[in-house]
């Protein structure tokens, strides 16, 4: 029996291939930002099972001259093919290859890797088939939030290089040590990077990079790179290059998270042009995009690193809670920058210190 699915309109058979439905919003918002790219290209999907991202990819977005579909399983090539044609992809190819052999003899504008787990194996080859362009866009996914954002020190450090910390804003660590991560492959081919968004969503790191061939772009990248110093008594933070071990509040030993990104995460023009595009399309997580992209709008330009309401107040034992929009509100009133995020929605960002967001619950 032929198993049949529906994602908005496409309608695709998966047989034994591995579907998750919900990352049915992150294909929303990845064809969302090839919409927004705004200039033909050619895409890599890299780990492509049933095609689904790619069959959206190029059926959603007129811009999209070529879609090559990439899967290491016989079974996928055989399903993709079949969706290909029931859905009249015109501009596809379909190889059945390991991807990092795969991209060293090949050149595309724009690479999907999402594969299961860590992406680190394969940002090399990645780069590496860049080389002859000024130019081009990786769209990058983390399914090991575990290693990034938990509580195994030695396993973020051999896989990474960079010490992770487990705390009130872990997944912003997390996000910015992949960051880290993917600018020391980035620099080593001479390109710069630039996010044009860092998403922490559900079980998944996701990042969307415009990368361009300078030397002097790609030699900014170490001195983008430093550390965040965190108090647990207190819940002071300080980012610098180095690692401070003594909290500037209360004066008590500090724990520490680096090296990681310490620049921006989102491009603030380019999810503009993500939510114009998202207004005119039917998705049916419509809301839910808009949502996203309008928190990722009003991260931009703020602080490193968010604040964890519900946790000040337990440290503090304060017994109510206050409503995080009244919070933003009472900042903002005494001039200081503060916004909800997309991280933790019992969070926000804001240039106010530990205890003046303490002085204002």
């Amino acid at each position: 029996m032929v198993n049949f699915m529906m994602e908005e309109e496409i309608k695709f058979e998966i047989d034994k291939l591995f579907y998750n439905s919900n990352m049915r919003f992150s294909r929303s918002f990845g064809s969302l930002s090839i919409g927004a790219i705004n200039e033909d290209i050619s895409i890599l999907d890299g780990f492509a099972a049933s095609g689904i991202r790619g069959l959206r990819y190029s059926k959603e977005n007129k811009n999209v001259k070529k879609i090559v579909f990439l899967d290491i399983w016989k079974i996928a090539s055989a399903i993709i093919e079949k969706n290909i044609k029931n859905n009249k992809i015109k501009n596809a190819e379909i190889y059945n290859v390991d991807f990092n052999e795969f991209v060293i003899k090949n050149e595309f504008d724009f690479i999907e890797l999402d594969p299961f787990g860590s992406p680190i194996h394969y940002l090399n080859n990645a780069f590496y088939s860049f080389r002859k362009k000024r130019r081009g866009y990786i769209s990058i996914t983390a399914t090991d939030v575990a290693v990034l954002c938990g509580e195994n020190m030695r396993a973020c450090l051999k896989k990474y290089g960079a010490k992770n910390l487990r705390n009130e804003f872990t997944h912003e660590i997390g996000t910015r040590i992949l960051l880290k991560k993917i600018g020391d492959f980035a620099s080593q081919f001479d390109f710069g990077i630039e996010p044009f968004y860092s998403i922490s969503d559900r079980h998944y790191i996701k990042i969307l990079l415009k990368i361009s061939r300078s030397a002097e772009k790609a030699s900014e990248i170490p001195h983008t790179l430093g550390y965040v110093s965190y108090c647990f008594h207190c819940g002071y933070r300080e980012i610098g290059k180095f690692p401070n071990r003594i909290c500037m509040n209360c004066k008590k030993d500090t724990d520490y998270a680096g090296l990681l990104w310490l620049g921006e995460l989102h491009n603030k023009k380019f999810l503009e042009k993500m939510k114009k595009l998202n207004a005119k399309r039917n998705y049916a997580d419509k809301t839910e995009l808009e949502k996203m992209l309008n928190l990722l709008i009003e991260e931009t330009n703020m602080p490193q690193f968010y604040y964890n309401v519900h946790d000040i107040c337990k440290r503090k034992k304060y017994p109510n809670v206050p409503k995080i929009g009244e919070l933003i509100t009472e900042l903002k009133k005494n001039l200081f920058r503060a916004t909800r995020t997309h991280f933790c929605e019992k969070s926000i960002k804001t240039d106010a210190k530990i205890n003046e967001i303490e002085s204002k619950l």
